[in-house]
């Protein structure tokens, strides 16, 4: 059981809140939010419709929505209605779309891969390992509540 110093959970969450402040200054420098990002990510990975945007992030409709408003706006992304189903809208990336996720997604992520490299291969499965372990206790936990 853990306890003390860099076994409590007050030094837990401190460690995870320093990581999300970490991304989260950089995604502000982008002009991008937590939800954007994921979005823009998502999109970047071949999610086409906002539908499964949503199923994926598990964030609301209206909140990927106003993404995809803005992202159409600035033109990044475009929105066009399927033959099949006119409600439904297939989005893809523009030009400018493509050079926005380069700077601003893949960019980050090529940052976390030089960051994965330079650290042992032993810590990287033993922070993979603890995290499943963690995240599995976890909603054991909340399935209970």
């Amino acid at each position: 059981m853990c306890g003390t110093d860099y076994g409590s959970i007050e030094a837990y969450r401190d460690v995870y809140n320093e990581q999300e402040r970490i991304f989260a200054a950089h995604l502000q420098q982008c002009g991008l939010s937590d939800a954007d990002y994921w979005i823009m990510y998502l999109i970047n990975e071949g999610v086409d419709s906002q539908k499964d945007l949503c199923a994926k992030l598990m964030i609301s409709k209206q909140t990927v929505n106003s993404a995809c408003l803005r992202f159409a706006a600035k033109g990044l992304i475009e929105m066009k209605a399927q033959d099949s189903n006119l409600r439904t809208k297939r989005i893809t990336v523009t030009a400018k779309g493509k050079d926005f996720i380069e700077r601003n997604v893949v960019s980050l992520l090529q940052s976390e891969e030089r960051v994965w490299q330079a650290m042992d291969e032993s810590d990287c499965k033993e922070l993979v390992r603890i995290m499943k372990i963690y995240n599995n206790l976890m909603k054991e936990e909340l399935r209970r509540q």
